[in-house]
């Protein structure tokens, strides 16, 4: 008779902690006047910030997701403009796992992603002009370098520096990826490699006010002496239960983009769900 026995241990995950919080944001304009006319208006918005910790034997595992979507309705009575205008944009994905050492700066592999939840466009004397749409382009970066990070109950910051892989692709929309060298060649892919540097967040200043932050910087092996830059500011302040004020601040510069910083800001009043 012949015995065969065997074991199986499952590898342990634990979940470390999650912090989310989802807004939504309503907005509204009624002009009447000599100088514009009849207007009227209103923007709906909202974003969700979701961030998780999970340890995965001795490594710790990071998860976060953002998106952001608005749009904006503008028309005036006499029918010689009517416009519905996509406000905030942004679908964020991010993965990191980090080995915990014991050092100041631990060891990570990370992996993020940035696109477009619904399909952009700007004006242009009067004229809409399609400039991406989601996943068209799509932005992925890969890391490997270290991370600082600290905590508390209710604050937190991590930090990574690192090596990095970034890559643009497009289909239509190529205005990050195109060589404007080759005239004849619409490039629809771009590839860099160089240095990256990344930080989140979060300080609860009071019960009723939250502030949260990203900044990411990248710096190509092909010059250092251009970075591109972004940098997202919310501050949540409760008036009463779940309604309070958000107010958004988003930097960025890319030469590719524009030559000069570019900027949203916006001040809107609804509703704040987070678990704190």
């Amino acid at each position: 008779m012949i015995i065969i026995s065997a074991t199986a241990q499952g590898q342990i995950i634990k979940k470390e902690k999650i912090d989310w919080i989802f807004t939504i944001g309503l907005s509204q304009i009624a002009i009447n006047d000599w100088k514009q006319g009849e207007t009227s208006g209103f923007e709906f918005s909202s974003s969700l910030n979701l961030s998780s910790s999970f340890r995965i034997d001795t490594f710790l595992l990071r998860l976060n997701i953002r998106y952001a979507s608005g749009v904006q309705y503008i028309s005036n009575n006499n029918n010689d403009f009517e416009y519905l205008i996509p406000s905030d944009n942004l679908l964020f994905g991010e993965t990191a796992f980090v080995y915990p050492v014991g050092w100041k700066l631990n060891p990570c592999v990370s992996a993020q992603f940035t696109t477009q939840l619904i399909e952009s466009f700007k004006l242009v004397h009067g004229t809409r002009v399609n400039t991406a749409s989601l996943w068209d382009p799509v932005t992925s970066i890969e890391s490997f370098g270290f991370e600082f990070s600290s905590s508390s109950k209710e604050n937190y910051l991590t930090s990574q520096i690192g090596l990095s892989i970034k890559q643009i692709k497009a289909e239509k929309f190529t205005k990050l990826t195109d060589d404007y060298k080759t005239h004849d060649i619409k490039e629809r892919y771009k590839h860099q490699s160089g240095i990256q540097w990344k930080t989140n967040t979060k300080i609860k200043i009071t019960d009723e006010v939250t502030y949260r932050g990203t900044l990411g910087m990248f710096g190509s092996f092909e010059d250092l002496r251009k970075w591109t830059f972004s940098m997202t500011n919310q501050l949540n302040l409760k008036v009463f239960k779940s309604i309070g004020i958000i107010i958004n601040i988003n930097l960025n510069y890319d030469e590719r983009q524009m030559m000069k910083l570019q900027y949203i800001q916006n001040i809107r009043f609804g509703f704040i769900i987070s678990p704190n």
